[in-house]
């Protein structure tokens, strides 16, 4: 029950914020465009019980908004650990954060991730 509390505490959908917030994210991603800077988006692994409970409405908008931003922005890219299976529950601190280990983890994965997108050797 308290996993169903946290994945509906994170649920807006008839939230002024999920506009407000993707128009500024997508100026973020332009005024990088202009500077030659590549701008990675991620979503962060999820507890599994977690993600049974999220609102499928809101997560479907997100990736929409996602999939449409990453055609627009040549200097987009988007890293999905949310339903990675190497996270386990011994990762998690509690349904929607890791702790140590599991973002020691996360770390490692985004260095290699940021490491390909960058092309650094």
């Amino acid at each position: 029950e308290v996993v169903y509390d946290v994945a509906h505490r994170h649920t807006y959908l008839s939230s002024p914020y999920f506009e407000k917030n993707s128009k500024e994210v997508e100026e973020i991603i332009q005024i990088c465009l202009l500077k030659g800077i590549k701008v990675i988006l991620f979503f962060p692994p999820a507890f599994e019980k977690y993600r049974e409970f999220v609102d499928p409405k809101q997560l479907k908008m997100t990736y929409g908004k996602i999939d449409e931003l990453l055609l627009k922005y040549k200097n987009l890219s988007f890293v999905d650990y949310f339903s990675d299976t190497t996270f386990t529950q011994c990762d998690f601190l509690d349904a929607d954060h890791l702790n140590i280990a599991g973002s020691s983890k996360l770390s490692q994965k985004l260095n290699l991730e940021v490491n390909q997108i960058y092309r650094f050797n």
